[in-house]
């Protein structure tokens, strides 16, 4: 008998606009196990949180202690509002869930140096304690610790839940950060291939808030970039930077491509008398050449047209899935939602999955991803005594099973 467990998947993304909500079916333990997604929700975040946000992450990383903290909760609070409404909306009794996976946005992330570190903000306990249900968290922590990049961390999920028997896969995701994820055609964990890119629409939504003095928090659509004139000679210059170099895994430090880097950037085109369209369309160009870039130089030819599924905000920008199609022939581009998994609430789905592995005690990070070997992934933060009795009577029991990996650590 198939033996069918519910989680919920939290995510809150880089533009803090707010908290996504998914309810994931799970059957199938370890490796085996697949995952259906029941119902998604989006809610945004009130207005201070989002207002304390931008203040807090956009300051050139001089935001003191006590906001940092103060968002930290404020976060939590959100994503536990936002589970709440979910199991509301969708009329699942709490008792039903077994646990919450939960990915925030980072404050903080470096590969480079001594002590690489990696910083989540959205804070467990608050969750924990609004929805009474387990919690597993901060996933990039372990990973790094093992010698990982910690990113992409959602890797391994998504195998879990996009594979496909004949159909190589490319998972692109289009959010602050641009990360790619490699899945051949009925691939084993080990063959996954993950890497981030390089930077994503941070870039145009901090040009974006400068230029229209924060009456506008993004380019919807492109609508700006679409009327502006790429500057070859610039882009040119901005994809010789050394992270591009880099051979996979690797992960971008959130140090580059930072604030100073933009106000370069629009010296530079302001220096040609060039216009705000004209800075938004020549970083759209950069980024999408840097992910063409990337796909020949770090992935096998395909035998065929190569297939990227789009999630992220950024796949909801006309000019991108336009650049693409120009900058790698062939391509095929979807939607996520076509295969069930909506395109915002990729890391939602992925953090249910692995909520449910570290349930398993399946290890979710992989060498061909982050490069750490072997290692069970996530912070528990226990729920009620009912639900967290629940969790560990089913711990316990798969503690007791032969559930393999390829790459589990001594």
């Amino acid at each position: 008998m198939t033996i069918a467990r519910w989680f919920i998947g939290l995510a809150s993304g880089s533009g803090g606009e707010g908290a996504d909500a998914v309810l994931v079916e799970i059957t199938g333990v370890g490796l085996q196990l697949r995952s259906r997604v029941l119902q998604v929700l989006r809610r945004n975040h009130p207005r201070d949180v989002q207002e304390s946000f931008l203040k807090t992450m956009h300051n050139g990383g001089n935001a003191s202690f006590g906001n940092l903290a103060s968002l930290h909760r404020q976060l939590g609070e959100s994503a536990a509002a936002a589970a709440m409404q979910l199991i509301s909306s969708s009329r699942v009794e709490t008792n039903r869930i077994l646990s919450i996976g939960h990915i925030g946005p980072l404050v903080w992330h470096e590969v480079s140096g001594r002590n690489p570190a990696s910083f989540e903000i959205g804070q467990a306990s608050a969750i924990v304690e609004r929805t009474g249900l387990t919690l597993i968290s901060e996933f990039r922590e372990r990973d790094m610790a093992a010698g990982g990049q910690g990113m992409p961390i959602t890797a391994i999920a998504d195998w879990v839940q996009f594979r496909h028997p004949e159909q190589s896969r490319i998972l692109l995701h289009l959010g602050g950060t641009t990360s790619l994820v490699y899945i051949p055609a009925n691939a084993r964990p080990q063959d996954v291939v993950a890497f981030e890119v390089g930077p994503g629409t941070r870039l145009l939504d901090a040009v974006i808030r400068q230029g229209s003095h924060g009456r506008e928090r993004y380019d919807a659509g492109g609508k700006y970039s679409v009327q502006g004139h790429c500057l070859d000679s610039i882009m040119a210059h901005w994809l010789e930077h050394p992270f591009f170099e880099q051979k996979p895994p690797k992960s971008l430090g959130r140090s580059e491509f930072g604030a100073e880097w933009i106000a370069k950037a629009a010296h530079a085109v302001a220096e040609e008398s060039r216009t705000l369209e004209d800075l938004l369309c020549t970083l759209s160009h950069f980024l999408i050449r840097s992910i063409a870039n990337a796909c020949r130089r770090w992935l096998p030819i395909p035998s065929g047209p190569p297939h990227f599924w789009l999630s992220g905000g950024g796949s909801r920008n006309g000019l991108f899935w336009r650049l693409l199609e120009q900058e790698i022939p062939g391509v095929l581009l979807h939607r996520l939602d076509d295969i069930g998994v909506s395109s915002q609430a990729r890391q939602a789905a992925s953090a249910a999955v692995m909520a449910a592995m570290a349930m398993d005690g399946i290890p979710a990070s992989s060498p061909g991803a982050t490069g750490a070997v072997g290692r069970l992934l996530g912070r528990v933060t226990p729920g009620e005594p009912r639900n967290w009795a629940r969790c560990l009577r089913w711990m316990g029991e798969q503690s007791s099973l032969e559930l393999t990996h390829p790459h589990r650590a001594a």
